[in-house]
């Protein structure tokens, strides 16, 4: 019964995370999306995590400029001596990656210099 009921409505017994296209903008062409993005076709959970930097470079680079700003700061207050965190400098420094790293520099290195130098 399930089987007929799967025949008759495929959509209804698909895994969700089981996608075999995936829209993401795509490279620039006659001015439409950032250039950048790719349309990376995929499988599962899995292949959704390990094409992700390929179909979402944005995100990708605010969410690695961030955590590495982070982890870096907790890593020199470490190699400091200090016996406790100083959370509210390491809030500092994560929104610094954020901001800074993770989106100004996006737009100056990425989006500015793609203008001033499309080839």
């Amino acid at each position: 019964m399930l089987r007929a009921a799967c025949q008759r409505f495929p959509s209804r017994c698909q895994n969700p995370w089981q996608r075999t296209r995936q829209k993401a903008s795509r490279p620039r062409l006659a001015g439409k999306g950032d250039g950048i993005s790719q349309e990376v076709e995929y499988d599962g959970l899995w292949g959704a995590i390990v094409t992700f930097p390929r179909r979402q470079p944005f995100a990708t680079n605010v969410i690695v400029a961030t955590v590495k700003t982070s982890v870096a700061d907790l890593i020199v207050q470490k190699a400091e001596g200090r016996e406790k965190i100083d959370w509210q400098r390491n809030g500092a420094f994560t929104a610094f990656g954020f901001a800074y790293l993770g989106i100004i520099q996006w737009f100056i290195y990425v989006t500015f210099f793609t203008r001033l130098c499309p080839q």
